[in-house]
């Protein structure tokens, strides 16, 4: 049996919090106590790192003799302290910094040039590169300590770290060495601990593809530093759910996960001891039924081994928030190239879902199996598809290929499934949960169809329950049929503004009837969607009063 956690949650959370925040308030909310943020959200610097390459060798901003575009050895070395700091982390999610971890990806600790293919032992030091970082000199600890206190000072709610799962000076060849392996964790932990940093993401490395590895690093973890959140992988070996390749490079896709795939397994025994388990790279666009089927999944598992784990979704921001899971964020203003060609989930233009997601963790933070958690998948599914032309990707096997991904219809944790009506052939993907504090989430997600692109699909949702407080709604809708819970008043506000004096009042446009609550979709559309500069991705928090 795999080593738990030795900690309850709830306190281990506690104890990584670094502040408070308040949310979008009402005349009703004033008397509330201000929400502590629960969930180790945050946002990642590696697409960023990907997509500006260009601009940072024209700008000047890169301390090596970089040339030109070279893939994920560019991205690599776009990373360094004049970057981070006087850009990227000084300009990002103002409004909600205080809630996300700013993720230092891939880069930060290794030199300039440094390249796995060549040199693998370079990676795993866990001490901010000298050159990259010059302000954060001194011991190991002194440098982590700095470039958290720089971040926070920006006003992030600290620094999260790229792990490689190695240490050092390990190499392809090198036998993994328990004893050795602690010991490097303990050192490297233990400055974290002190350096007070709160987030840590172990990728690929060495020992990547080994649980005995990571379950080491999580039991060390637990006794040297267990303020830190840390962060595993069960890696798919491709971005796509269900694909494979002929000898002769024909290319066969279910877009599902196989019942039988070794993934699940892995996955199964890093939740016994994971805090955090990721559900591994995506490809954009094709991005939203890959994150739903994977993330359904784990949640399953997290549920068959009563896991403490929670379940982190990537850059899909809006599914996280309607599932109680944690988020990576990637997007940003600055993701609008990516390798070349348009970015035709068009997320940089939607970066105030980010701002929601994570405002509504401040009334539902994401929560594990064992918080307590049942999730209900639909037979029926959904399934997207897209074109992706020759060198407009960095997985280079799926150019001039057209993939599929699907996943359930509808999936819902502590909930009955919703029904989900609409007028045509095409259906939102729908997910919906209840917070154990409470809370409910309702995600009508959107859809992507080569040639078309991303598409929302308005449709009518009822859930077989009343809510109480705290409803969201997340994407566009028809309406949202819940039961009568008797409020007197019922009061939205877009989930993106938290000035105090976002609410309005919709108790007259909601249909009573037959013991049912309607809010009508025109209603939720418009008001969650207030915020200028962004495209309509509405997100919604409803308040019923009296």
């Amino acid at each position: 049996m795999l080593e738990k956690l030795d900690m309850d949650r709830r306190a281990f959370l506690e104890l990584c919090m670094l502040s408070a925040a308040g949310g979008c308030l009402s005349p009703l909310d004033l008397g509330r106590p201000r929400r502590r943020v629960d969930s180790p959200d945050y946002w990642c610097t590696w697409a960023v790192q990907s997509n500006t390459v260009s601009r940072s060798v024209k700008l000047g901003l890169m301390g090596n003799s970089f040339q030109g575009d070279q893939g994920i050895a560019g991205a690599r070395d776009n990373l360094n302290e004049r970057i981070l700091l006087d850009g990227w982390a000084k300009s990002y999610y103002p409004a909600v910094r205080d809630q996300l971890y700013c993720l230092v990806d891939d880069g930060w600790d290794v030199p300039y040039g440094a390249d796995p293919n060549r040199a693998i032992e370079l990676f795993g030091s866990l001490i901010a590169d000298a050159t990259r970082f010059p302000s954060f000199r001194g011991a190991p600890v002194k440098r982590l300590r700095g470039l958290d206190r720089a971040l926070r000072d920006l006003g992030w709610r600290g620094a999260g770290l790229w792990v490689a799962a190695q240490d050092a000076g390990d190499g392809r060849r090198t036998p993994f060495d328990e004893t050795a392996a602690r010991e490097n964790l303990k050192r490297k932990l233990g400055w974290c601990a002190e350096a007070d940093i709160g987030y840590l993401k172990v990728d690929w490395g060495v020992y990547g593809g080994s649980t005995e590895y990571r379950r080491l690093f999580s039991e060390v973890k637990n006794a040297v530093a267990p303020c830190v959140a840390v962060e595993h992988c069960a890696a798919m070996g491709a971005p796509f759910n269900g694909i494979s390749f002929s000898p002769d490079g024909t290319m066969v896709c279910t877009g599902r996960v196989a019942a039988d795939a070794s993934w699940r397994d892995q996955a199964r025994q890093i939740l016994e001891f994971a805090d955090v388990l990721r559900i591994y790279d995506l490809m954009s666009p094709l991005t939203l039924c890959n994150a739903a089927e994977r993330t359904q999944i784990m949640l399953r598992l997290g549920e068959e081994v009563h896991s403490r784990a929670l379940v982190n979704v990537e850059d899909e921001v809006y599914l996280g928030a309607s599932l109680g899971c944690t988020f990576g964020a990637m997007r940003s203003p600055d993701s609008m190239r990516p390798y070349g060609g348009r970015d035709w989930s068009d997320a940089w233009r939607r970066t105030n879902e980010v701002v929601r997601a994570a405002n509504w963790r401040r009334y539902a933070p994401a929560f594990s199996a064992a918080d307590g958690s049942r999730t209900l998948v639909s037979d029926e599914a959904v399934t997207d598809d897209w074109f992706f032309a020759e060198g407009s990707v960095w997985w280079k096997p799926i150019g001039g290929k057209h993939p599929v991904q699907s996943a359930p219809a509808r999936i819902a944790r502590n909930l009955p499934l919703p029904d989900v009506a609409v007028s045509g052939s095409e259906r939102p993907l729908v997910c919906a949960s209840r917070n154990p504090n409470g809370a409910i989430a309702i995600g009508a997600l959107p859809r992507l169809k080569w040639p078309r692109g991303r598409f929302e699909v308005p449709a009518d949702i009822s859930l077989d329950v009343a809510p109480g407080r705290d409803l969201a709604v997340f994407g566009s809708v028809g309406s949202v049929r819940v039961r009568d819970n008797g409020a007197r008043r019922i009061l939205a506000c877009d989930l993106a503004r938290a000035d105090g004096a976002c609410f309005e009042d919709v108790t007259a446009a909601v249909v009573r009837t037959d013991g049912c609550l309607i809010l009508p979709g025109a209603a939720l559309n418009r008001i969650g969607s207030q915020t200028p500069r962004d495209l309509p991705a509405p997100a919604c928090r409803i308040e019923f009063a009296g």
